[in-house]
């Protein structure tokens, strides 16, 4: 019996309020997945302390045990067979965890500061990418869908270059920094005070929201680090970042292609 039928076979055992919180879990499963109690909470309207009591009543210790539980059924889709899972049903999870991830990143981007970076890295000059540690795999993500799109940029995870590309940048120039501590080296400060005191744009990517580097940044990304059930912090934090940098270089791709539909425009003669 999965977790939704057992949950409507014990609706019997629930209060008035937990009977509440049940019925709506079973109709909007989804709400469930990823997300927290406050945000069940927003989502449904009911009582936080309800939604516990009702997890309690089903045999788990809160709703994080719950949660994980519900997530494990509704990604799997199914498709988890006796005596181990089919090649099919853990690719059906993979692709279902992503999309739930897609979806939440998503909804959490801020539309207008998404556009001035896009816009910005398209009328830059230069434009430098860096990330260390394991960001320097998200760097390299991003100076690549650059370079495809014929924006012309410099990557490095090396600190030594980054402070000869800090004295270079100068007004216009771009640079974007990935970090997902928000502590990685701690000369990203000096580094981008003086891009920015020479006239250029600092970008700061990260899921910390208390890094200390926010306040040397031209503008920080801010992304909210949304957990699945089983899911580590790194992996979380590595897709959450992976998915803000596609959506960017979507807005990238956007802004060109629109601007190249204008020049086009602008250069049939009149009358044609």
């Amino acid at each position: 019996m999965d977790l939704i039928e057992r949950m409507k076979s014990q609706e019997g055992k629930f209060t008035e309020s937990e009977l509440a919180v049940a019925r709506y879990i079973a109709g909007h499963p989804m709400d469930v997945v990823g997300n927290t109690v406050s945000k069940v909470l927003e989502l449904s309207g009911l009582s936080a302390a309800t939604i516990v009591r009702m997890c309690q009543r089903m045999g788990y210790s809160g709703f994080s045990e719950f949660r994980f539980e519900m997530d494990r059924q509704l990604l799997s889709n199914g498709t988890q067979e006796e005596g181990g899972a089919s090649e099919g049903g853990l690719l059906s999870r993979f692709v279902n965890i992503n999309v739930v991830q897609l979806r939440k990143v998503a909804e959490a981007v801020d539309a207008s500061l998404l556009n001035h970076v896009a816009a910005s890295l398209c009328n830059a000059p230069h434009v430098a990418v860096w990330g260390v540690d394991r960001m320097y795999e998200r760097a390299l993500q991003l100076s690549a869908g650059l370079m495809h799109a014929g924006i012309f940029n410099s990557v490095t995870n090396d600190t030594t270059v980054m402070d000869d590309v800090a004295s270079i940048l100068g007004k216009g120039d771009v640079c974007v920094v990935i970090s997902q501590k928000g502590r990685d080296y701690d000369a990203y400060a000096l580094l981008m005070d003086a891009i920015r005191e020479n006239g250029g744009e600092v970008f700061f990517v990260t899921v910390n929201a208390r890094s200390q580097f926010i306040s040397h940044a031209s503008n920080a990304i801010v992304l909210s680090s949304i957990m699945n059930g089983g899911r580590s912090n790194l992996a979380d934090a590595q897709l959450t970042i992976y998915i803000y940098l596609e959506i960017l270089l979507d807005e990238v791709a956007y802004l060109q292609s629109r601007a190249e539909g204008v020049n086009a425009k602008a250069s049939v003669p009149d009358g044609e």
